[in-house]
């Protein structure tokens, strides 16, 4: 009875120390290895770089190579063959192209009652505008600029976002 007794109450370690061998391994930081993994990436990384720029380097010698003009190309003591210009427009005649100027736009600014115009009109002539008054029935007034040619659009939005109002080219 004793053997039997002894065998039960005796714990067996085996198994204990596998369970608490896999708590210390979540547990317990991990031993590192010998750090040689950076050393060698950054002398990657550097004969990278090192390689980019010497690339680059022989590259733009090849290109200014091919740019440089021979000297026997560029030689001054050989003539030039000169056109006979007399030959090409013997019997033409000679016109002038006079390029037209642009319209200008007519960017109307606002449509407003006497009172108003001539305010706004007043307020904007202060600020050095080009702006101009226009009516048809003395009741209604146009403040309006005539801008050359250009990109409208930008233009437009220009105008809408310094005078707060809507603004609209008129042909």
């Amino acid at each position: 009875m004793k053997d039997f007794q002894t065998k039960d109450t005796e714990p067996a370690p085996a198994k204990e120390s596998n369970s608490e061998k896999k708590y210390e391994s979540f547990l317990s930081p991990s031993k590192t290895k010998a750090g040689w993994k950076k050393p060698v990436v950054a002398l990657i990384l550097v004969c990278g770089i090192g390689a980019a720029v010497w690339s680059g380097y022989v590259i733009s010698q090849r290109v200014k190579k091919t740019n440089k003009t021979p000297l026997s190309e560029n030689n001054p003591s050989e003539p030039q063959p000169v056109a006979d210009t007399a030959t090409i427009y013997k019997d033409t005649v000679a016109t002038q192209i006079v390029p037209q100027a642009d319209p200008d736009y007519k960017y109307v600014l606002e449509v407003a009652k006497s009172k108003r115009a001539f305010k706004r009109y007043n307020q904007l002539k202060e600020l050095d505008w080009n702006v101009q008054l226009e009516t048809t029935d003395s009741i209604q007034f146009k403040l309006f600029m005539k801008l050359p040619v250009s990109d409208t659009s930008k233009t437009l939005d220009s105008l809408m976002a310094m005078t707060g109002k809507k603004v609209y080219i008129e042909y």
